[in-house]
């Protein structure tokens, strides 16, 4: 047996280990729940948390939040209107 085996193999001794671990990202994509940030950054994100409620205009109505770029170009202020982001 290894020594990862015998560590493992001690119920108690593994539970205080997997405690240390993270259960829910830092940040992830209100719409696809996709993770954004874990430890690291996993993928591109944009945080929409303006100062001030915005009533009219594309930002009008837009739910603030984390949004991975594949989300924020679909559902995002720019995606009903056909606008491409390169």
């Amino acid at each position: 047996m290894s020594a990862c085996e015998i560590v493992m193999g001690i119920e108690d001794l593994r539970k205080e280990i997997f405690s240390y671990l993270r259960k829910k990202a830092k940040v992830e994509c209100i719409i696809c729940k996709r993770v954004c940030v874990w430890d690291k950054k996993v993928c591109n994100y944009i945080t929409y948390k303006p100062n001030i409620q915005i009533q009219y205009g594309i930002f009008a109505g837009l739910v603030f939040g984390d949004y991975c770029i594949r989300c924020w170009g679909t559902h995002g202020p720019f995606g009903t209107y056909g606008c491409t982001i390169n």
